[in-house]
């Protein structure tokens, strides 16, 4: 049992799990709430920023906490359908930060809906 005056560790405060050095192929399966793609390393979660569903990257390892890991994207071995270019030249770091979700087509964009087609051209 803790005694009273015992300070209890939190788990935020352990450190993290010695990242490994090497660069890892991964397939991507989905999209996060915040826009990094989604795959599986030894069957944990790993989230990659810059990556599409559909695509296998390889990916480097920075953070490895015990229910998930975050990885960057280094190369896009197989690239998925949705991926176009960016439509934004990058030339500072703000900018950079503004333009991460460039390089993905907007599906309202391209799926108008059917009763669409009734409208003028003119009128969409």
């Amino acid at each position: 049992m803790r005694r009273a005056n015992q300070r209890h560790r939190s788990k935020s405060s352990q450190p993290n799990k010695p990242v490994s050095s090497e660069p890892a192929e991964l397939v991507i399966d989905s999209l996060s709430h915040d826009g990094r793609g989604v795959g599986r390393l030894s069957g944990k979660a790993t989230f990659v920023s810059n990556a599409l569903p559909g695509e296998t990257v390889i990916a480097k390892l920075h953070n490895a906490k015990s229910k998930f890991n975050e990885a960057d994207c280094l190369e896009v071995l197989s690239a998925s359908a949705d991926r176009v270019e960016p439509f934004a030249s990058i030339t500072t770091p703000a900018a950079a930060a503004t333009c991460n979700t460039s390089a993905r087509k907007l599906k309202s964009a391209t799926n108008k809906p059917r009763y669409w087609s009734n409208f003028p051209a003119s009128a969409t």
